[in-house]
C-alpha cells in the first residue's frame, strides 16, 4: 500500500514537468543562446559565423530557423543566437547532427579544434536556455 502511495504521490510531481514540454503540433522549440563577449571581436565573430557555421547551419535539417543578433543597448550581452526546432527531440537529434555535418565538413580534428580555439579569448561569458512557444499568444 505504502508503494502506491508513493506512486500516485511521485506522479503528482512528474506530471507538472511532463507537460511543461508537452505541446501542440503548431508549438515549437528555441534555444537561445547569449554571449558576452569583448565588443571589438564580434565583427570578426560574425564573418566566420557567416563562412563557417551558417553553412552548417542549413545543413541541418533539425533545426528550422536560426536568428542571430547583436548588441544594441545594455550592458549584459553582445550577441545572441536563437534557434527553432520542432521539438525537444529535435534538439538532441540536432545536437548529434551537427557534430557529423562538422566532421564531414573538416574531417580534421585538430583544425576543429583550432576553429573552435580560435574566438576563446572574445568570449567573456554565456548563457543557454531553453524555451518554449506558446502559439496562442504569436502576432
Amino acid at each position: 500500500m505504502k508503494s502506491i502511495v508513493r506512486i500516485v504521490l511521485s506522479m503528482f510531481l512528474v506530471l507538472p514537468a511532463v507537460s511543461a514540454f508537452a505541446q501542440e503540433p503548431e508549438n515549437h522549440v528555441f534555444t537561445l543562446s547569449t554571449f558576452k563577449m569583448h565588443f571589438n571581436r564580434v565583427a570578426e565573430y560574425l564573418e566566420f559565423y557567416e563562412k563557417e557555421l551558417k553553412p552548417q547551419v542549413a545543413q541541418n535539417e533539425f533545426v528550422l530557423s536560426q536568428r542571430v543578433m547583436t548588441h544594441a543597448w545594455g550592458p549584459d550581452w553582445s550577441l545572441i543566437i536563437i534557434s527553432e526546432y520542432k521539438d525537444m527531440a529535435a534538439i538532441q537529434a540536432s545536437q548529434k547532427r551537427a557534430t557529423e555535418i562538422a566532421e564531414k565538413r573538416t574531417p580534421d580534428k585538430a583544425k576543429r579544434d583550432e576553429m573552435s580555439a580560435r574566438f576563446a579569448d572574445a568570449f567573456l561569458g554565456h548563457t543557454d536556455a531553453i524555451v518554449l512557444e506558446n502559439a496562442k499568444l504569436r502576432k
